[in-house]
């Protein structure tokens, strides 16, 4: 329509009527809106869902994935066998965890990767685990399950991937892997034996030792400061000529069966180091009173105390090369060289070829200043950031 034609601009009164309309609807609707705009801000706000994270990505090595619940039924499970008191300590042993888990599930895609028949593992694997349940019996089994922390169908998960492992591993070691037959010569030559036994005659027949301990818990004194002191005297008797397992089956609460005298071991078996000093003295020396160790190896003074006399200190005659059992031990050992020189290039190949990510959060360097653990087995909190 044409205002013009219709004598619009002829009439400005009603020309002001009308812009007015105009202009109180349009003052009307901001007032509106500025009253409606926090309401439905709030109830966005209060009616907006909540993300919840049900788990987390802690290892993703190739095409596997590794949640952070199956982190933390791994480090459950190796804190039972290794125990940690403190912050760095943890974040080492979860380091350890962490590469191994990433080194595991490359090794399996790997064992996939081989194309056997999965039906005929499977099957294997079935019914090995059916022999086992009937040897100890379906209550016992699934008390070790409980025990491990680990379910049926997780555990029969883990074993399928570590035949998987070994499969590869057979495979690269040229040994045979199903029905396929081995592809390697694994001989070792009569020149590589007698190179080995010139370069280890020393550790073929090494000298030998054997320890007699007294040992004597806190538990069974009454207190550390008795065990300390029922110690000293023990050892001031032996020093005085009374026979030390006589002393063990009166003041020992441990090794009673076998008097205190311990087997005969290797120096470099022996790790403590008031025994591996103790070793290079002559027979019937005695050690200084010292703690109990601790599951990791620490001495433990809340433990207990002990002693340990040189029982006896055996020099083999030097080693014969014409000894079957030196060739035996020598064969043996060469072989594991090569097997785990081969292996360590064979994954290192493997890591190369893969992508493999760790999340951040899980291997942050530990604190400067360690203090106790806390906090559920994966942490107290889980990490931010990275895939979920």
């Amino acid at each position: 329509m044409d205002l013009r034609s219709e004598g619009w601009h002829r009439n400005p009164k009603e020309r002001w009527h009308v812009s007015s309309t105009v202009r109180y609807l349009a003052t009307s609707v901001n007032i509106l809106i500025a009253f409606l705009i926090p309401s439905l801000l709030s109830v966005q706000s209060v009616e907006r869902p909540q993300t919840l994270y049900f788990d987390g990505v802690a290892v993703q090595a190739g095409d596997e994935v590794i949640t952070l619940s199956e982190l933390n039924r791994v480090e459950t499970s190796n804190l039972k066998e290794r125990p940690v008191t403190t912050q760095s300590e943890r974040s080492e042993l979860r380091s350890e965890i962490l590469r191994e888990l990433s080194f595991q599930a490359l090794e399996t895609q790997a064992g996939e990767d081989l194309g056997l028949d999965a039906q005929a593992i499977r099957f294997q694997l079935e019914f090995q685990e059916a022999e086992e349940r009937a040897k100890i019996g379906a209550t016992a089994y699934a008390d070790r399950l409980v025990e491990q922390g680990t379910t049926a169908l997780d555990n029969f998960a883990d074993r399928q991937s570590e035949y998987l492992r070994i499969l590869w591993r057979r495979s690269r070691l040229g040994l045979q892997v199903a029905d396929r037959r081995p592809a390697t010569d694994r001989y070792i030559r009569p020149g590589e034996l007698h190179y080995s036994f010139r370069v280890n005659r020393e550790f073929l027949a090494p000298p030998q030792v054997r320890f007699q301990i007294l040992a004597i818990p806190s538990s069974a004194a009454g207190g550390s400061e008795l065990a300390k002191a029922s110690c000293e005297e023990a050892r001031q008797k032996v020093l005085e000529g009374i026979d030390m397992g006589a002393l063990v089956e009166e003041f020992g609460a441990a090794l009673r069966e076998t008097r205190g005298v311990s087997p005969l071991l290797v120096l470099s078996q022996i790790s403590d180091p008031v025994l591996r000093q103790l070793a290079d003295e002559e027979p019937g020396s005695l050690s200084a009173v010292i703690p109990l160790a601790d599951p990791r190896g620490n001495p433990d003074p809340e433990a207990g105390y002990q002693f340990a006399m040189l029982f006896e200190k055996v020099v083999p005659p030097p080693p014969n090369y014409e000894d079957a059992e030196i060739q035996h031990r020598l064969r043996n050992a060469q072989t594991n060289r090569r097997d785990l020189r081969i292996l360590n290039r064979a994954k290192q190949q493997m890591v190369m070829g893969a992508y493999s990510w760790i999340h951040p959060g899980l291997v942050r360097p530990p604190p400067e200043k360690d203090g106790p653990e806390d906090g559920a087995p994966g942490g107290s909190n889980p990490p931010s950031g990275g895939p979920r």
